[in-house]
């Protein structure tokens, strides 16, 4: 299995709003099938810091990904 890091200014870069949508489409058609997981936003936030994570699943596509993020007062990172 490989990992594909990309950076929020490639998919900027790399993004196709109406190949979006259509993927989009797809995933919840998949996922009303069972077919496809999307976990809901998830947080652990403590004084001064939050960790954000999103992950899904798409076995018909063969990838699962996952997204984590932290914000302080200073900005998010």
């Amino acid at each position: 299995m490989s990992v594909l890091y990309l950076t929020e200014a490639e998919v900027l870069r790399l993004a196709d709003m109406r190949a979006a949508v259509d993927a989009v489409e797809e995933a919840f058609r998949q996922m009303a099938a069972g077919e496809a997981v999307n976990v809901p936003r998830e947080r652990a936030q403590v004084p001064g810091f939050v960790l954000h994570t999103m992950s899904a699943a798409a076995p018909y596509l063969d990838l699962a990904a996952w997204k984590a993020y932290s914000t302080t007062p200073r900005g998010g990172r």
